[in-house]
């Protein structure tokens, strides 16, 4: 279920002007099947010759070839998305908080995110306290 909020967002990013509609939506998150569903409906409505099972099988080894690329250490990299990049963390000494203990945890890799600029200004432009300023930004537009 969404709840559409009543005004749209127009700004400059990157090379193309984006609309933006603000939601507020119930599930706060997109799954893989879902984003499959979205993008053969996209597919869909610009008429390409995609099946479902196309669509899934394009996903699928994208992020195949995302997740063996960090496997292997290697940066990947979406401009106006963002990169994904893998980091070494030092060995350590944590606590137990059950018996206050010291323990022992070894090094690893981790995997880490970083939006792109685009990215970034769209999620910051879509953020709930940002709404109201719009909304009373028009609002003194049209009152003008």
């Amino acid at each position: 279920m969404f709840i559409t909020i009543e005004y749209q967002r127009v700004f400059y990013c990157g090379k193309v002007d984006v609309e933006v509609e603000l939601e507020e939506k119930e599930k706060k998150h997109m799954t893989r099947a879902e984003l499959i569903d979205r993008l053969y409906e996209r597919m869909q409505e610009k008429q390409l010759p995609m099946t479902a099972a196309d669509v899934d099988a394009s996903v699928r080894d994208i992020l195949d070839m995302m997740i063996e690329n960090l496997a292997r250490g290697r940066r990947a990299e979406f401009r106006g998305f963002g990169s994904f990049n893998v980091s070494e963390r030092g060995p350590r000494t944590a606590r137990n908080p059950r018996t206050g203990a010291s323990v022992q945890v070894p090094a690893k890799r981790v995997a880490h995110f970083k939006a792109g600029r685009e990215l970034r200004h769209l999620t910051h432009l879509s953020a709930p306290t940002a709404a109201p300023a719009a909304q009373t930004a028009t609002t003194a537009v049209n009152a003008a």
